[in-house]
C-alpha cells in the first residue's frame, strides 16, 4: 500500500476512540484517555515493507501512584517519567501470539483493519483497559507469580520496581516475601549495582510506611 497515510489512519479512527473518551496525542503516537489516577492509552507504530504495511498496537495504563512511588528508581528521561506505562501489552502478546502484527496491503484489508481495531476495543479491548487500570488487578498480574513472565510488563527489571509498588499500594498481605522475592529476580536479570541499591531504598520505604 505505496499510498499509506499514517496520519489518515488516525482521522479515521477518532470518531471511535472519541466516543469512547480517547484523545489522539500526536507527540507519543497514540490515543489517550485520562482518569482521576493516570490515563489508559492505545499505540500505534506502522511500518512499511514492499508487501504492504504491518501495524504493531500496543495498551495499556499508567497509574499514577505506582509510576510516582518508582519515580526515583527509573533512569528515563525526566520529561517522559510522566508519560510512562504502569503496564502495556501488545495485540499479538494479548492473543498469545506474540510475533503477531495487523496487516494491510490495499485499500479493502487497510478498511478491515480499521474495523478489526474498533471491534477489539468495542468486545473486549476497553473492559480490559478497565480492570488494568485497577491497582487490585495489576497486584495478582504482576505479585501472583513474581517468578514468572507477566506479559503485561514490558521491561522485565522495572517490573520488580512497580510490583512492590502495587504490593505496597494495595497493601498486599505478602509484602515482605515480595520484598525477599524481588532482589533475586533482579539478580537474574542483571540489575546493576545502583538498581539493587534503589530497589533496597524502595523496600525500605515500603516496611517502614507499611508499619505506620
Amino acid at each position: 500500500m505505496n499510498n499509506f497515510s499514517f496520519r489518515r489512519m488516525v482521522e479515521d479512527l477518532t470518531p471511535f476512540f472519541l466516543e469512547n473518551g480517547f484523545l489522539y496525542h500526536h507527540g507519543f503516537m497514540q490515543f489517550r484517555k485520562t482518569y482521576n489516577s493516570g490515563f489508559q492509552n492505545v499505540i500505534f507504530a506502522p511500518v512499511k515493507y514492499d508487501d504492504g504495511v504491518r501495524l504493531e498496537m500496543t495498551f495499556g495504563c499508567r497509574v499514577n501512584p505506582v509510576e510516582e512511588l518508582i519515580q526515583d528508581c527509573t533512569t528515563g528521561l525526566n520529561d517522559f517519567k510522566t508519560h510512562s506505562n504502569t503496564a502495556i501489552i501488545s495485540f499479538g502478546k494479548y492473543h498469545r501470539e506474540p510475533s503477531f502484527r495487523l496487516r494491510f496491503r490495499d485499500e479493502k484489508s487497510y478498511a478491515g483493519t480499521i474495523k478489526t481495531i474498533e471491534r477489539f476495543f468495542d468486545e473486549e479491548g476497553l473492559d480490559y483497559l478497565s480492570r488494568l487500570s485497577d491497582i487490585g488487578h495489576l497486584d495478582a498480574l504482576f505479585n501472583a507469580f513474581p517468578g514468572e513472565k507477566c506479559e503485561e510488563a514490558f521491561n522485565l527489571r522495572l517490573r520488580c520496581f512497580r510490583g512492590l509498588a502495587i504490593a505496597f499500594l494495595n497493601k498486599n498481605p505478602e509484602l515482605e516475601l515480595l520484598i525477599e522475592a524481588y532482589p533475586k529476580i533482579l539478580e537474574k536479570y542483571g540489575a546493576t549495582p545502583l538498581e539493587m541499591t534503589q530497589f533496597k531504598a524502595l523496600s525500605r520505604y515500603c516496611k517502614y510506611y507499611k508499619l505506620n
